[in-house]
Protein backbone atom coordinates (compact mmCIF):
# COMPACT_ATOMS: atom_id res chain seq x y z
CA UNK A 1 0.00 0.00 0.00
CA UNK A 2 2.87 2.82 0.84
CA UNK A 3 4.74 1.62 -2.18
CA UNK A 4 1.14 2.50 -4.45
CA UNK A 5 0.94 5.52 -2.45
CA UNK A 6 4.55 6.36 -3.47
CA UNK A 7 4.40 5.64 -6.64
CA UNK A 8 0.63 7.64 -7.16
CA UNK A 9 2.31 10.88 -5.13
CA UNK A 10 5.14 10.47 -7.82
CA UNK A 11 3.05 10.39 -11.06
CA UNK A 12 0.89 13.87 -9.30
CA UNK A 13 3.78 15.62 -8.95
CA UNK A 14 5.25 14.58 -12.68
CA UNK A 15 2.04 15.99 -13.62
CA UNK A 16 2.28 19.43 -11.83
CA UNK A 17 5.43 19.73 -12.74
CA UNK A 18 5.22 19.04 -16.54
CA UNK A 19 2.17 21.89 -16.76
CA UNK A 20 4.30 23.84 -14.52
CA UNK A 21 6.43 24.19 -17.78
CA UNK A 22 4.03 24.32 -19.96
CA UNK A 23 2.56 27.04 -18.25
CA UNK A 24 5.73 28.72 -18.27
CA UNK A 25 6.36 28.06 -22.05
CA UNK A 26 3.09 29.51 -22.63
CA UNK A 27 3.36 32.48 -20.98
CA UNK A 28 7.11 33.14 -22.45
CA UNK A 29 5.54 32.73 -25.63
CA UNK A 30 3.03 35.70 -24.86
CA UNK A 31 5.98 37.65 -24.71
CA UNK A 32 8.24 36.38 -27.00
CA UNK A 33 6.44 36.76 -30.11
CA UNK A 34 5.30 40.33 -29.59
CA UNK A 35 9.53 40.93 -29.10
CA UNK A 36 9.34 39.20 -32.42
CA UNK A 37 6.95 41.21 -34.66
CA UNK A 38 7.31 44.49 -33.26
CA UNK A 39 10.39 45.69 -35.18
CA UNK A 40 9.22 44.25 -38.23
CA UNK A 41 6.19 46.13 -37.90
CA UNK A 42 7.71 49.20 -36.66
CA UNK A 43 9.96 49.20 -39.55
CA UNK A 44 7.10 48.46 -42.28
CA UNK A 45 3.97 49.93 -40.95
CA UNK A 46 5.86 53.31 -39.73
CA UNK A 47 6.14 54.36 -36.00
CA UNK A 48 2.81 56.00 -36.17
CA UNK A 49 0.95 53.72 -37.77
CA UNK A 50 2.26 51.11 -35.33
CA UNK A 51 1.23 53.36 -32.48
CA UNK A 52 -1.83 53.34 -33.77
CA UNK A 53 -2.16 49.40 -33.57
CA UNK A 54 -0.83 49.81 -29.95
CA UNK A 55 -3.11 52.21 -28.86
CA UNK A 56 -6.25 49.60 -29.78
CA UNK A 57 -4.33 46.52 -28.61
CA UNK A 58 -4.27 48.27 -25.18
CA UNK A 59 -7.66 49.39 -25.00
CA UNK A 60 -8.68 45.93 -26.08
CA UNK A 61 -6.77 44.58 -23.20
CA UNK A 62 -9.21 46.74 -20.72
CA UNK A 63 -12.20 45.16 -22.92
CA UNK A 64 -10.71 41.48 -22.35
CA UNK A 65 -10.18 42.16 -18.50
CA UNK A 66 -14.27 43.09 -18.28
CA UNK A 67 -14.87 39.77 -20.38
CA UNK A 68 -12.95 37.65 -18.58
CA UNK A 69 -14.31 38.74 -15.66
CA UNK A 70 -11.83 36.52 -13.03
CA UNK A 71 -12.46 33.28 -15.27
CA UNK A 72 -8.86 32.47 -15.40
CA UNK A 73 -8.71 31.93 -11.41
CA UNK A 74 -11.79 30.94 -10.36
CA UNK A 75 -12.46 28.42 -13.88
CA UNK A 76 -9.32 26.70 -13.02
CA UNK A 77 -10.07 25.80 -9.66
CA UNK A 78 -13.91 24.81 -10.71
CA UNK A 79 -12.32 21.96 -13.24
CA UNK A 80 -10.15 20.68 -11.00
CA UNK A 81 -13.08 19.83 -8.33
CA UNK A 82 -15.26 18.43 -10.82
CA UNK A 83 -12.67 17.04 -13.48
CA UNK A 84 -14.09 13.40 -12.68
CA UNK A 85 -17.92 14.44 -13.51
CA UNK A 86 -18.29 14.93 -16.99
CA UNK A 87 -21.95 16.16 -16.07
CA UNK A 88 -20.72 19.01 -14.04
CA UNK A 89 -18.01 19.94 -16.36
CA UNK A 90 -19.96 20.23 -18.84
CA UNK A 91 -22.31 22.62 -16.68
CA UNK A 92 -18.91 24.84 -15.83
CA UNK A 93 -17.74 25.36 -19.19
CA UNK A 94 -21.22 26.25 -20.87
CA UNK A 95 -21.85 28.68 -17.62
CA UNK A 96 -18.31 30.55 -17.68
CA UNK A 97 -18.63 30.34 -21.96
CA UNK A 98 -22.47 32.20 -21.41
CA UNK A 99 -21.48 34.87 -19.18
CA UNK A 100 -18.56 35.75 -20.71
CA UNK A 101 -20.68 35.74 -23.70
CA UNK A 102 -23.04 38.10 -22.26
CA UNK A 103 -20.15 40.62 -21.05
CA UNK A 104 -18.81 40.83 -24.44
CA UNK A 105 -22.63 41.44 -25.76
CA UNK A 106 -22.58 44.27 -23.36
CA UNK A 107 -19.17 45.94 -23.77
CA UNK A 108 -19.83 46.31 -27.32
CA UNK A 109 -21.92 49.52 -27.18
CA UNK A 110 -18.87 51.09 -24.69
CA UNK A 111 -16.44 49.44 -27.22
CA UNK A 112 -18.19 51.33 -30.30
CA UNK A 113 -18.27 54.71 -28.29
CA UNK A 114 -14.91 54.87 -26.99
CA UNK A 115 -13.47 54.49 -30.58
CA UNK A 116 -15.33 57.40 -32.00
CA UNK A 117 -14.43 59.49 -28.66
CA UNK A 118 -10.49 59.17 -29.07
CA UNK A 119 -9.38 61.00 -32.54
CA UNK A 120 -6.83 58.08 -33.14
CA UNK A 121 -9.36 55.30 -33.65
CA UNK A 122 -11.96 57.49 -34.83
CA UNK A 123 -9.64 58.13 -37.85
CA UNK A 124 -8.75 54.76 -38.23
CA UNK A 125 -12.15 52.95 -37.38
CA UNK A 126 -12.39 50.24 -39.45
CA UNK A 127 -8.87 48.71 -37.58
CA UNK A 128 -10.52 49.35 -34.42
CA UNK A 129 -13.67 47.74 -35.06
CA UNK A 130 -11.18 44.80 -35.66
CA UNK A 131 -11.05 44.73 -31.93
CA UNK A 132 -14.26 42.67 -31.87
CA UNK A 133 -12.73 39.68 -33.31
CA UNK A 134 -10.21 39.98 -30.35
CA UNK A 135 -13.08 39.98 -27.64
CA UNK A 136 -14.94 36.76 -29.73
CA UNK A 137 -11.58 35.07 -29.54
CA UNK A 138 -11.95 35.74 -25.16
CA UNK A 139 -15.62 34.70 -25.49
CA UNK A 140 -14.02 31.25 -26.41
CA UNK A 141 -10.52 31.25 -24.80
CA UNK A 142 -10.05 27.96 -22.91
CA UNK A 143 -6.95 27.87 -21.20
CA UNK A 144 -8.87 27.48 -17.70
CA UNK A 145 -10.47 24.81 -18.52
CA UNK A 146 -6.57 22.89 -19.97
CA UNK A 147 -5.19 24.31 -16.06
CA UNK A 148 -8.37 22.90 -14.75
CA UNK A 149 -7.88 19.51 -15.91
CA UNK A 150 -4.40 19.27 -16.49
CA UNK A 151 -3.36 19.29 -19.67
CA UNK A 152 -1.72 22.63 -20.50
CA UNK A 153 0.67 20.63 -23.03
CA UNK A 154 -2.68 20.57 -25.72
CA UNK A 155 -3.18 24.30 -25.18
CA UNK A 156 0.24 25.32 -25.27
CA UNK A 157 0.72 23.52 -28.82
CA UNK A 158 -1.87 25.09 -30.00
CA UNK A 159 -1.70 28.16 -28.73
CA UNK A 160 2.12 28.15 -30.29
CA UNK A 161 0.81 27.42 -33.65
CA UNK A 162 -1.45 30.49 -33.58
CA UNK A 163 1.28 32.45 -32.89
CA UNK A 164 3.41 30.91 -35.67
CA UNK A 165 1.02 31.28 -38.31
CA UNK A 166 0.40 34.88 -37.14
CA UNK A 167 3.86 35.52 -37.44
CA UNK A 168 4.15 33.82 -41.45
CA UNK A 169 1.38 35.50 -42.44
CA UNK A 170 2.37 39.04 -41.16
CA UNK A 171 6.10 38.25 -42.73
CA UNK A 172 4.41 37.15 -46.17
CA UNK A 173 1.40 40.00 -46.79
CA UNK A 174 2.14 42.67 -44.38
CA UNK A 175 4.91 44.79 -46.45
CA UNK A 176 3.66 49.08 -46.30
CA UNK A 177 2.07 51.15 -44.07
CA UNK A 178 -1.09 50.59 -45.77
CA UNK A 179 -1.51 47.40 -44.44
CA UNK A 180 -2.21 48.32 -41.02
CA UNK A 181 -5.62 47.26 -41.36
CA UNK A 182 -4.18 43.94 -42.54
CA UNK A 183 -1.24 43.75 -39.50
CA UNK A 184 -4.16 43.61 -37.09
CA UNK A 185 -6.76 41.16 -39.04
CA UNK A 186 -3.85 39.13 -38.95
CA UNK A 187 -2.99 39.52 -35.44
CA UNK A 188 -6.48 39.29 -34.37
CA UNK A 189 -7.69 36.43 -36.52
CA UNK A 190 -4.76 34.48 -35.88
CA UNK A 191 -5.36 34.72 -31.95
CA UNK A 192 -9.62 33.45 -33.10
CA UNK A 193 -8.19 30.52 -34.56
CA UNK A 194 -6.21 29.07 -31.69
CA UNK A 195 -9.37 29.80 -29.65
CA UNK A 196 -11.87 28.23 -32.06
CA UNK A 197 -9.22 25.12 -32.34
CA UNK A 198 -9.33 24.46 -28.32
CA UNK A 199 -13.13 25.27 -28.14
CA UNK A 200 -13.64 22.48 -30.40
CA UNK A 201 -11.28 19.63 -29.38
CA UNK A 202 -13.04 20.45 -25.58
CA UNK A 203 -16.69 19.97 -26.96
CA UNK A 204 -15.67 17.28 -28.84
CA UNK A 205 -13.00 14.89 -26.79
CA UNK A 206 -15.72 15.32 -23.46
CA UNK A 207 -18.57 15.32 -25.46
CA UNK A 208 -20.33 18.96 -24.16
CA UNK A 209 -23.88 19.71 -24.90
CA UNK A 210 -23.52 23.30 -25.39
CA UNK A 211 -26.62 24.98 -24.00
CA UNK A 212 -27.45 28.53 -22.08
CA UNK A 213 -26.80 28.19 -19.00
CA UNK A 214 -26.73 31.47 -16.41
CA UNK A 215 -26.34 30.46 -12.68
Amino acid sequence: MSIFYKKFKKIKLDRIFINIIYLFVLRVSMYLFPLITMPYLVRVLGIANYGVLSLIQTISSYFVLFINYGFNLSGPRDIAVNKENNKELNNIFCNVICIKLLLFIISIPFLLIVGLLIPITKANYSVYLLLLITLISEVIYTNWFFQGIERLRLFTLISLFSRLISLILLLIFVKKANDLFLAYLIISGSSLLGSIISFIIIKIEFKFKFFFLIL
